[in-house]
């Protein structure tokens, strides 16, 4: 790495790619600001690894020295990606400790946003709202905006408002400035600041403006422009005007002016992601309503020199106690300390081919997010057996799910005979995937994995690895079934149930079940069942019934043998030969088994009591739970029973096999359980049902299930578990692994 500098002429030739096209923390005249305003050094840290360019700002105070990084790496003006910034920043920490040059980073200026974080740092997550002016007309930039806006700017307009642009503004903008920052409590820059950045950046990069009404200044930006990207640095009003539009209608001035300059973007320069602090919620949406698309990154520090940074620290709180700075990361820690940063790793989740596949655990995910937590998911799993001819070792895919980070992994086959070392390859496979997440995310707090095979295997892993807490939650019915049977992975299994930090099971029957199964100890899993996602309470609706009308009745699941649909579709013929026809099947969810089971129905003359609705998204499921009158679950074994309870939030009652799971919750003020699983006994329990309906109090369905069930109080609950694990983590003892 190099250390070079605007102001040292020998540096001009290595400096000289970087231009107006940079962005502007890159020019000479920046570093000249620094000079004479605070008589601080700006220097260009070069990586001649990555031909890339930092720059940062050298200042110290007492016996510390601080640097603080002014823009993400650049390379031909562009920004390194997330895996090129953590290799510069850990090339750049290492030179920092040989070089003596600090002993602390501390946080980037908020125009700084990073996409990687360096292990060690702190940090929080930051962005900026960002108008594209380079592929856009003034129009379409206008049509972006929020409807309320172009009225405010359409009011502005005819109402007088003039923008003016330039140094001659530069008192008046400076009014508006101090005048909202004296308001909000804070400190303003000293009007020499600006000065300092019009002189040395000149009328080519840098441009107050202010609109005025009836010739008094209302409002007012200070823009640093370069062809790279205007941010909108600072910004104030006078508070109370007839403009009701001014600063909106002063910003699309103003994007209109630095797109005829040939400036490709308009940065509105910050907004903090997750926001929990009421205060910055009104500048949070002001910034949105410009239609502009969110950047997203981060902010960080970290201690070089840890001791000296201790004692630094440890000398300003004696002498001015009670009266300690806090930057924006210790801000948002502080306003979001109750967030916590949660992984969750599932043995099976939705995909192109498959959208419904592991609904439940994307909406626990996002229950967690909704209450106040960082929440990202990797999804590995393994494929067919012919891709061990392929050359590619795994294919990896990425996407940001409405603000959850979603990484799938699709792993080279599993090798027969050979488990062991196909497990550790493939565990060391989602490794790679966890350093891309943590490389982009940060490191969570906690993982918590869905079922053993495979991504409870790949959680411990990981967990075990990198020092982390680890939560399993078991969900599957392969243990009692016996489709799980291979000693290696019963050996596995207790493993991993044993020394997880916490492994929690759906309902008691299944806890009961594989605890004696695996010989586990008794209290080997602590109950937290799955969640019903609020969509299912929305618009609730009573369903009538009166006799002779068409009673429907509602299933749906993957079309498995386990969930044995032959049942419902035997105990419809029982009815028919009872002359009970005013009956209707609709059945959800597809599978291997769909082609049989139509034929079934064809071959014993149902069909035209019997309608296969194919797999149904969230919303699909609540339209036919609310459209019908009973729901039917039939499954030879049930971990607990997701669609049962989604079905009660409803408020339709239930008619289901004892399968394991629903004891916890059926019984006779809900639904029915069936004593045998036998079409009479189906039957039976369907014409007592038609003949019962109005006992069903469905209203105090829905409220029970609310109170047992809900986004709010599962989510409680994990969240108590996970607190729980994350004090005692520390001290945890664990067995030894053979």
């Amino acid at each position: 790495m190099k250390q070079l500098s605007w102001l040292n002429p020998k540096d001009s030739e290595l400096l000289s790619g970087l231009n107006n096209n940079s962005p502007f923390q890159f020019l000479p005249g920046f570093s000249k600001i620094y000079k004479e305003y605070s008589g601080e050094k700006v220097f260009l840290i070069y990586s001649e690894n990555l031909k890339a360019f930092l720059p940062i700002r050298l200042f110290t105070s007492h016996f510390i020295k601080f640097i603080q990084i002014l823009h993400a790496p650049i390379r031909d003006n562009k920004e390194l990606n997330s895996e090129e910034q953590l290799q510069f920043f850990n090339e750049f920490i290492e030179y920092c400790k040989t070089n003596n040059l600090c002993e602390r980073l501390v946080q980037p200026h908020p125009y700084g946003i990073l996409s990687a974080i360096p292990n060690g740092s702190k940090y929080c997550e930051f962005g900026t709202y960002i108008t594209d002016l380079a592929t856009k007309s003034d129009e379409e930039i206008f049509k972006q905006f929020h409807p309320k806006y172009q009225k405010a700017i359409h009011h502005t307009e005819k109402s007088g408002g003039v923008v003016k642009f330039g140094i001659e503004v530069l008192e008046d903008f400076y009014k508006c400035y101090e005048h909202t920052m004296r308001r909000a409590g804070a400190i303003s820059e000293n009007i020499q600041y600006f000065k300092a950045y019009c002189k040395y950046l000149g009328s080519e990069n840098a441009t107050p403006a202010v609109v005025y009404d009836n010739g008094n200044p209302v409002g007012g930006i200070f823009i640093v422009h370069t062809n790279y990207s205007a941010l909108c640095t600072h910004a104030g009003s006078m508070g109370d005007t007839k403009l009701y539009g001014s600063m909106k209608y002063l910003h699309f001035e103003m994007m209109k002016r630095m797109k005829s300059l040939g400036v490709k973007k308009y940065d509105l320069v910050g907004v903090r992601i997750g926001n929990n602090d009421p205060a910055l919620e009104g500048i949070f949406r002001f910034k949105k309503g410009f239609g502009g698309e969110l950047k997203k990154g981060y902010l960080w520090k970290i201690d070089i020199d840890p001791l000296k940074t201790r004692v630094y620290d440890f000398l300003l709180k004696l002498r001015h106690p009670g009266n300690q700075y806090k930057d924006i990361i210790d801000q948002v820690n502080l306003s979001s300390s109750r967030g916590m940063h949660i992984l969750i790793i599932p043995s099976w989740y939705k995909s192109i081919t498959e959208p419904v596949l592991g609904t439940f655990f994307e909406e626990q995910a996002r229950t967690l997010m909704k209450a106040g937590h960082k929440v990202g998911i990797i999804y590995p799993q393994f494929a067919s057996v012919s891709s061990l001819f392929q050359k590619k070792d795994e294919i990896v895919s990425f996407v940001d799910d409405n603000g959850l980070p979603t990484y799938s992994m699709v792993h080279q086959a599993y090798i027969p005979k050979m488990r062991k070392l196909s497990y550790r390859i493939f565990n060391e496979a989602v490794q790679r995937i966890y350093n891309k997440y943590t490389q982009k995310y940060g490191i969570p707090d906690i993982i918590h994995a869905h079922s053993i095979f495979h991504g409870g295997m790949a959680g411990y892993y990981i967990a075990k690895k990198n020092h982390l807490p680890f939560v399993i939650t078991e969900h599957l019915t392969s243990f009692m079934t016996g489709d799980i049977s291979h000693p290696e992975d019963i050996e596995l299994s207790g493993e991993i149930f044993c020394n997880a930090d916490a492994a929690l099971i759906v309902s008691k029957n299944f806890k009961n079940d594989i605890e004696n199964s695996l010989h586990l100890r008794n209290d080997t899993f602590k109950v937290i069942p799955n969640l019903v996602a609020d969509i299912f309470f929305d618009d609730f609706k009573i369903k009538t019934y009166q006799n002779g009308e068409t009673f429907v009745f509602f299933t749906n699941s993957f079309l498995l043998p386990r969930k044995n649909h032959k049942l419902i579709f035997n105990a419809l013929e029982v009815l028919l030969k009872k002359g009970v026809k005013n009956i209707e099947l609709r059945v959800g969810g597809d599978g291997p088994l769909r082609n049989s089971l139509q034929t079934i129905v064809k071959d014993c003359g149902l069909d035209n009591y019997v309608k296969f609705l194919g797999a149904l998204n969230r919303q699909q499921v609540k339209t036919e739970a609310s459209n019908c009158h009973c729901f039917l679950l039939t499954s030879t074994y049930e971990t607990f029973g997701v669609v049962l309870i989604e079905s009660l939030a409803s408020g339709r009652p239930v008619i289901t096999t004892d399968s394991g799971g629903p004891r916890d919750f059926i019984n006779s003020t809900n639904g029915i359980i069936l004593k045998e699983q036998t079409p009479e006994c189906l039957a039976e329990a369907m014409i007592q049902m038609m003949q019962n309906y109005k006992n069903y109090n469905q209203e105090q369905l829905s409220k029970d299930c609310r109170q047992l069930f809900s986004e709010q109080k599962i989510e409680g609950d994990i969240e108590q578990m996970y607190r729980k694990v994350l004090a005692e983590f520390p001290n945890k003892t664990r067995i030894v692994s053979k």
